[in-house]
Formats: structure tokens, C-alpha cells, sequence
């Protein structure tokens, strides 16, 4: 199946067996491995569920297998094809050994490999840190994730479907690979999938994210490799309360950003802003932002190329919108948050975004909770930079006020009465 299945390797060789055996803690190869040697090796690793399906295919209705048999299924899941790996889960979903499997199998399977996954990250200190400021038991869930991985699987697939569906699937293939790399004591694939959450000088941060594991592996596996190691939560509405004015100072110049809503109804929506926020009278970023939706399922959305209205964020204007927005047009956003704090808007359409759709119903919603999380590098400070603070630099919301005022108004005008003005008034005191 490709180019990949054209370079298909030989079976195992010397060396290759020495790594089983270095895994099954056996001194030089065996006859036999019994079922208690696996279960030795992989009881504190896999998930129950998953363990039990690769007992059934590894040893079928008897209590040991061949070496070579063994050696040979190790090969394929760790160092095979796609084809290999393909038929392997074939097999796995599909127990009678008929032509065609069923897609909740799969999905089954799929949860199962998530959940070992989660297994596998429990001792690391970014589990523990989201542990710390999740919501149990409901924080642990991986099963949107699983659906969403095998949505574009029909009800019932012969392995053909399935090759193509691996192949083609980069969410679970680089999973599975790192489950079964870790599986096997083969640890080769060091690339993150857990970011470390820190929170700055927070308090009483326990059960500020809505955020489940499930939703923290389909966010990270959609952005960018820098994104994807640390994140910094900048804003939460049940820690600083719902204030348009501070959501602005928390979040202003703090780099790249996930911004994560929950409606009345539970429906949770969201948007990675690519760029640093920055209060303008225009759209801004690039096409590495994106919308997506976790509750009541997930999905993602990403930039079609037909503009580049990917965020804006405006406060104190006479005549512009004025509050965060995602992609559309001014007055039109596909997504749009007042700054009338609590208030939220989709839009039925949105030429920025492919597959737009959003959960929210109706139209119009309210905010019952939300959160920023920096996900990159914020600006740079004044004193990194070499400048000299002024009294507007200690506010990065009262600074950008005052530059869009003086861009959009004649010096004389600045005394008069503006929302912007107040604003500046109360940080000189």
C-alpha cells in the first residue's frame, strides 16, 4: 500500500530478538512464552480492556505461543508497515475472523489504546498537574476522543477500509505507535502528547478547567510542535471573575492562546488565536488558528484560505464591534464575545473556516465559563526589549487603548468623555 509497504522489512533478525527477550526479561530465546510471561511484562502498562484483546489474538484458545510467533507480532506493531499495523488491529476488532468488522469494535479498541495511553502518562508530572487542576471523574474521559478519531469509518469495514483508515489517520497513529513503543520497552518516540499546565501565581486552582484528557490530546495534537509543551492558563472566569477589562489584561500580549467557552447548555466551543493579542480595528494572525467545538462532540475546523480574518479584538470603540471575534466579517463573526462580559454569538456560516459549525443553540448564548491557556512564548517585555516603562506600560489594555485613540481621533479630541478615557483615568490613580 505505497511506498511505505514497498520497503516492507524482513522478518526479524538477531538483534531484533534480543530486544524481545530484553523486554520478556528472558536471558537468551525460548521454545514457548507462556501467557503468565506476558502478563508479567504488560500488567502495569496496557489497559485491562486492551490487554485482554492482544491476550486473545496472541495466544487464541491456548496458554502459550512459539517464540518466532511472538517475536514476529512484536515486529509488526512496533517496526512493521501500516499494512502490518493494519492487520494486527484488524484482528483485534475483528474476533470471529470474518470479512468484515464493526465499527464499534473499533471504537472500543480505539478507547482502549487512549486509555493505556493516559496509563502510560500517570507517573509524569504534566499528568499530575492536570490531575491537580481538573474535574474528576469526568477529567479522565477519552471516549469523545475515540469517536471523533473513527468518524469517518462506515458501520461495517473489511481491512482494505481499515489500511486506509490508519494510513491516513495522524491522531492515531502516532498514539499508537507511542502506546506500543512504551508497551514493548522500545522507548523511541519522545514526542509530547500531555502539555505541563502552569498557572502563575494562582490560588485555589483546583477545578478551574473544563478541559478533559481527551480534549487536552485533540487540542494538542492540532497545533503546532512549539505549542504543544507548556501551557500557561492566563484566565479563568471562576478564578478572576467575569470582567471584560481584566480577560483584556491577562491575556494582551501573552502569545499564542486556546480560548475555551461553556454555554448555558453545556456546549463547550472554542479558538487557538495564532497571534499575540493586541487590540486593533482589525483582523489579524495566520492560518495555523482554528475553531473547534469539544462538547457535546468534537470537531475542528481550520482555515479554508478564502481570507484571513482569523481574530480580532477591539474595546472602547465608537463605531467597531467591540469584543474578541473569530474569523467572517466585522459585525459577522463566526464566532464573536462581547465585551459586554457573559455574552457570546455563532453565526450560521463562516467562509474563513472549513466545516464550520458550532453546537451552540440558540444562536445567541451566554457564558457560563471560560479559560485562556498561553500555549507559546508571550511579547517580549519593555526591559527585555531595552525601553524605558512609562506609567501606560505597566497596562498593556490601557496602552493599546490609548494608540488605537490617538490613530482614530485628533489629540484635541482625547479630553473628551470615552470609555477609553475612564479606563486610562482609573490606571494613573
Amino acid at each position: 500500500m505505497g511506498a511505505e509497504n514497498s520497503k516492507r522489512k524482513a522478518s526479524p533478525k538477531t538483534a531484533f530478538k534480543k530486544r524481545v527477550c530484553s523486554f520478556l526479561n528472558l536471558a537468551s530465546p525460548t521454545k514457548d512464552i507462556s501467557a503468565q510471561t506476558i502478563e508479567r511484562a504488560w500488567k502495569d502498562k496496557l489497559d485491562s480492556e486492551l490487554f485482554a484483546k492482544l491476550q486473545r489474538v496472541i495466544f487464541k484458545s491456548h496458554t502459550a505461543i512459539s517464540f518466532e510467533s511472538f517475536a514476529d507480532f512484536y515486529y509488526k506493531l512496533v517496526e512493521g508497515t501500516v499494512d502490518d499495523k493494519a492487520s494486527v488491529v484488524f484482528s483485534i476488532v475483528n474476533p470471529k475472523n470474518e470479512d468484515c468488522a464493526d465499527l464499534s469494535a473499533l471504537q472500543s479498541y480505539v478507547a482502549n489504546v487512549l486509555n493505556t495511553l493516559v496509563n502510560l502518562h500517570r507517573g509524569s508530572k504534566e499528568f499530575s498537574k492536570w490531575n491537580d487542576i481538573g474535574r474528576p471523574p469526568a477529567f479522565y474521559s477519552c471516549d469523545n476522543l475515540a469517536l471523533y478519531i473513527t468518524k469517518d469509518m462506515p458501520e461495517s469495514f473489511a481491512l482494505e477500509k481499515l489500511e486506509n483508515w490508519y494510513n491516513g489517520n495522524a491522531i492515531f497513529k502516532r498514539v499508537s505507535d507511542y502506546v506500543y513503543q512504551s508497551a514493548f520497552s522500545v522507548y523511541e518516540d519522545h514526542r509530547t502528547f500531555i502539555p505541563l499546565p502552569v498557572q502563575d501565581a494562582l490560588v485555589n486552582i483546583k477545578g478551574t478547567t473544563i478541559l478533559t484528557l481527551g480534549d487536552i490530546l485533540f487540542l494538542n495534537s492540532a497545533l503546532l510542535a512549539e505549542n504543544t509543551v507548556k501551557w500557561r492558563l492566563l484566565y479563568s472566569s471562576s478564578v478572576h471573575g467575569q470582567s471584560w477589562q481584566t480577560l483584556c489584561k491577562c491575556i494582551l500580549g501573552q502569545g499564542p492562546t486556546l480560548i475555551v467557552i461553556e454555554d448555558e447548555h453545556n456546549a463547550v466551543i472554542g479558538a487557538f488565536g495564532s497571534a499575540s493579542w493586541r487590540l486593533s480595528p482589525s483582523f489579524y494572525g495566520n492560518d495555523s488558528s482554528f475553531l473547534f467545538a469539544l462538547r457535546p462532540q468534537l470537531s475542528l475546523m481550520t482555515p479554508t484560505g478564502f481570507n484571513s480574518n482569523f481574530q480580532y479584538i477591539n474595546s472602547g470603540a465608537a463605531t467597531l464591534p467591540n469584543g474578541m471575534g473569530f474569523g467572517g466579517k466585522l459585525e459577522y463573526f463566526g464566532l464573536f464575545l462581547s465585551s459586554d462580559f457573559g455574552k457570546g454569538k455563532v453565526s450560521n456560516s463562516c467562509t474563513t473556516y472549513n466545516n464550520f459549525k458550532l453546537p451552540n443553540d440558540p444562536k445567541d448564548f451566554d457564558i457560563k465559563h471560560m479559560e485562556v491557556w498561553g500555549v507559546g512564548k508571550p511579547d517580549p517585555t519593555p526591559e527585555e526589549l531595552g525601553e524605558r516603562r512609562t506609567c501606560l506600560d505597566q497596562d498593556p489594555t490601557a496602552s493599546a487603548l490609548l494608540e488605537m485613540a490617538g490613530k482614530t481621533m485628533h489629540s484635541k479630541d482625547l479630553r473628551q468623555a470615552k470609555p477609553e478615557d475612564e479606563y486610562l483615568e482609573n490606571c494613573s490613580r
